[in-house]
């Protein structure tokens, strides 16, 4: 007895994996060698299962990230906003402060002035 197993293949007619197949010199050495280099990315069960797997786990990574992205641009906004608030409001009290050491300034030079009882 062999220590081998024969399994067949079969491909539809002038597919990818036909022409594949057909450009192999040694099939079962290609073979083998392909999934000796499959079974560690994707493991030695089911490969369609794998994928799948694959495929939804992908697809999670891609909602979070989306659902994680669109989050930090609220908190941008946010952030700006508030940013944009405070920044007003200085611009606000820096304002109402220049204009009353202005009408200080006014009442002082009006105050110190020796001459205003001529004007």
């Amino acid at each position: 007895m062999s220590d081998t197993k024969q399994r067949m293949v079969r491909f539809p007619k002038g597919s990818v994996s036909d022409q594949w197949a057909q450009n192999q010199e040694n099939f079962s050495l290609s073979v083998r060698k392909l999934i000796e280099a499959i079974v560690p990315i994707y493991g030695d069960k089911d490969y369609i299962d794998a994928l799948n797997k694959i495929s939804i786990d992908h697809l999670r990574s891609e909602l979070n990230a989306s659902q994680n992205s669109k989050l930090s641009s609220s908190q941008v906004e946010v952030s700006s906003d508030l940013q944009n608030e405070t920044k007003q409001k200085q611009l606000t009290d820096t304002q109402s402060k220049l204009e009353e050491n202005n009408s200080n300034d006014e009442n002082n030079d009006e105050k110190m002035d020796p001459f205003k009882f001529l004007s």
